[in-house]
């Protein structure tokens, strides 16, 4: 008996974290994760304290959040990188790992992947959502460690989002060079067709809006973020920092084709970040 009651102590606790990511309570999400993880099992205790930590960094308290996403990784025979020049050899590897392996792979059912690995993805998904806007570099390691494992996983919803992450974070300024477009790009939007999870559609455009942006596009560029923006607002779950994202470059968008009537609306983004406690968001939009 005490063991279930432990166990469905663990489930709600969890559930009530995932509540407040989707309502953008990063520091309180953080603290009900981390509640969750001291009673965990050894292996999902690992994964709760990286997303604990994720959110720590969403909030803009880095060095907090670092201390406590470090360890955890760890764990997972994962690291952060110590420094930027380490990231960037370390993105590298991965990246020239990419040039033999390829983005092939064998699609599977998401009933058929493993509940662990399906977690797994989640965890380094969340690194990648947490070091998007705060720390790019960082970011390209985990979008290819991520997108790596799910290709390994055939898990269809997590390539697709890796694929886009994949694109942002690396492949825009390689296709700005070669003049077409990014396999990354094209093979993300043709595997979103008959995906029923909005989220692709809505990184999709996110990653659309990127390419825009650095051609200088700046009207599409606005279009894409503006219905990226929606997507995530009114149709997703557990996009917080995304939209966060989209939010402060598709203001930087308005604001550089001085569409300044248009920008009264990030008065209500401010407030949101404010109000969740988003330290990184409200100072840019500001």
């Amino acid at each position: 008996r005490h063991q279930d009651d432990q166990g469905w102590r663990q489930e709600l606790l969890v559930q009530w974290a995932e509540a407040l990511v989707s309502a953008g309570r990063c520091t309180r999400a953080a603290e009900v994760y981390l509640d969750a993880a001291s009673t965990a099992p050894k292996a999902e205790a690992a994964l709760l304290r990286v997303t604990a930590g994720t959110q720590i960094l969403l909030s803009g308290r880095w060095d907090r959040g670092v201390e406590v996403l470090g360890p955890a990784l760890d764990e997972l025979g994962l690291s952060l990188p110590t420094s930027g020049a380490d990231a960037l050899s370390t993105a590298y590897k991965l990246w020239t790992d990419f040039e033999t392996r390829g983005l092939d792979f064998v699609p599977r059912k998401a009933n058929t992947v493993p509940p662990a690995t399906r977690a797994r993805l989640d965890a380094l998904w969340s690194v990648v959502q947490a070091t998007l806007a705060g720390d790019p570099i960082t970011c390209q390691v985990f979008a290819l460690r991520h997108l790596r494992e799910a290709l390994d996983a055939g898990e269809k919803t997590h390539v697709v989002l890796g694929l886009c992450a994949r694109f942002i974070t690396i492949d825009v300024v390689y296709e700005a060079r070669a003049k077409q477009k990014a396999r990354s790009l094209v093979l993300a939007d043709s595997l979103s067709r008959d995906q029923s999870d909005v989220r692709c559609r809505a990184w999709i455009a996110f990653a659309r809006a990127f390419g825009y942006l650095d051609q200088g596009l700046l009207k599409p560029a606005s279009a894409s973020f503006a219905q990226a923006e929606e997507l995530m607002r009114a149709h997703c779950s557990n996009v917080a920092a995304e939209l966060r994202s989209t939010r402060m470059l598709y203001a930087r968008g308005l604001g550089m084709m001085c569409q300044f009537e248009d920008l009264g609306r990030c008065e209500q983004w401010v407030n949101e970040a404010v109000d969740s406690e988003d330290l990184l968001s409200a100072t840019r939009l500001r």
